[in-house]
């Protein structure tokens, strides 16, 4: 599951932001209303916490929140706000060269459901994060299988 991680990463999280803040508390539970569904209560949560980011917050968790609403924007057929959150996080990426297994497992849910929605190209963009984020953290098998979904994905 996304959001169930230890109390030891919990802390290292919160030491990353800079301040004590509920932010990585309320992200977890977004990812599991992600997880479970639940995208308009997810999106809400995520929302929020932008709003907290842009006073301060770590701009790595905002890359976090920035490939769930990309799954957010997907259902909602929201293609412009799909493309927004997507750059968003990638600029985080390039700039930090950040990799997370929570990155990785949201962005290929993501692709999913872009892919669900019958948006090839899109798709084939956040498989390509989700691959990336899953070499960039040497799982390999995780990697392979996203290539496996690119590669059955028609030209």
């Amino acid at each position: 599951m996304v959001a169930s991680c230890s109390s030891r990463r919990s802390l290292e999280a919160l030491t990353a932001v800079g301040k004590p803040s509920t932010a990585i508390a309320r992200a977890n539970l977004g990812f599991v209303l992600l997880e479970r569904e639940r995208y308009t209560e997810a999106k809400r949560t995520f929302i929020g916490i932008l709003g907290e980011i842009r006073r301060g917050l770590s701009p790595l968790l905002g890359s976090h929140l920035h490939i769930a609403l990309t799954a957010c924007s997907a259902v909602e057929r929201d293609w412009d706000a799909w493309d927004r959150h997507l750059r968003k996080a990638t600029e985080v990426i390039r700039r930090t060269s950040y990799v997370d297994i929570d990155n990785a497992r949201v962005a290929e849910l993501s692709g999913d459901l872009t892919l669900a929605a019958g948006k090839l190209d899109r798709a084939r963009r956040i498989y390509g994060f989700a691959q990336d984020q899953y070499l960039g953290l040497g799982r390999i098998r995780d990697a392979e299988a996203v290539g496996a979904v690119l590669d059955r994905l028609p030209s």
